[in-house]
């Protein structure tokens, strides 16, 4: 997602500040597409005012390339003993004198608790494994971190006690106004054009469900004449259901009142009356006249 169309989180971005001012760890809690990574990316610039930042892009799978990003920002702050002014060269020798990635993570975790104020952000935290669990756990306890993952990965087996160690904040889809705010934003940057901008604004909304990434794919990679389209096909098929179910409402009555006038002109037969006769004929009469005119009014309006 664009930062520049970023919209809708600024009380989770002010909430996750607070959290960095406080020492406090935060795991932003989202399904896929609805911002995560958006929101580190937005609040990267404020956080560094904050402290010394380094940015990951996830754990797993693969623990050596976290410790690797982790390095690189160690880096970038000059926080290696010796360091040149080479990264590749100094991430070879470094690795040369650590036996395992055990040794390594304990050389950064050693790294950063002398720094003092490192603020280090995960992309996804998913897929920890039993190795890189315990080692993570150090991580949140030597610095402020801020992570995010999906609501699946955080129902591992064993990951409980990590988890604890965060201010959990769950993403929800976007409102309403938040996404007709970032859909016009959208509409703008990608320049969209469509002879009917409302129905245009609708099919978007509709299918998107308030989910920013699901937003962006329609608005950029779908022809708004597809979506105008398409919305039409679902409104009429809309139209077609809401008058079969009037249609099924509206049929035990109509056969209620059949019984009533079969009944009552069986019953005016037998006793002879005339009165009972007369009305029956007339409730068949009327069932017969107004049969087909409720049928034309329950039909959809044509489009």
């Amino acid at each position: 997602m664009i930062i520049d169309d970023f919209v809708g989180r600024d009380a989770e971005a002010r909430l996750i500040l607070a959290n960095v001012e406080n020492k406090r760890s935060s795991l932003i809690i989202a399904e896929a597409g609805l911002g995560k990574s958006a929101l580190i990316e937005f609040i990267a610039p404020l956080l560094q005012t904050e402290g010394r930042l380094i940015v990951s892009t996830r754990v797993g799978p693969g623990f050596t390339n976290f410790l690797k990003e982790v390095f690189e920002g160690l880096w970038h702050h000059g926080l290696i003993p010796n360091q040149s002014k080479d990264f590749a060269e100094d991430y070879k020798n470094w690795s040369k004198t650590k036996r395992n990635n055990d040794e390594k993570a304990q050389n950064l975790v050693g790294l950063i608790e002398k720094a003092a104020d490192i603020i280090l952000t995960i992309d996804d935290a998913g897929n920890l494994s039993t190795t890189s669990r315990p080692w993570l756990i150090k991580f949140v306890e030597s610095c402020v971190l801020v992570a995010a993952i999906d609501p699946i990965a955080l129902k591992k087996a064993g990951t409980k006690r990590f988890w604890k160690l965060f201010d959990e904040l769950r993403l929800a889809p976007l409102s309403k106004p938040e996404s007709v705010e970032l859909l016009d934003k959208l509409i703008s940057r990608y320049s969209v054009t469509t002879d009917d901008l409302e129905i245009y604004k609708r099919s978007v909304l509709d299918l998107a469900h308030g989910n920013p990434f699901e937003l962006q794919r329609l608005v950029k990679y779908h022809s708004s004449e597809a979506l105008v389209k398409s919305r039409e096909v679902i409104s009429g098929t809309h139209s077609f259901v809401d008058r079969d179910v009037r249609q099924l409402a509206l049929a035990p009555i109509l056969l209620i009142f059949s019984a009533f006038v079969v009944a009552g002109r069986y019953i005016a037969r037998v006793q002879g009356d005339m009165d009972i006769y007369v009305l029956s004929a007339i409730g068949l009469g009327l069932l017969v006249i107004f049969s087909p005119l409720l049928r034309t009014a329950l039909k959809p309006r044509s489009k």
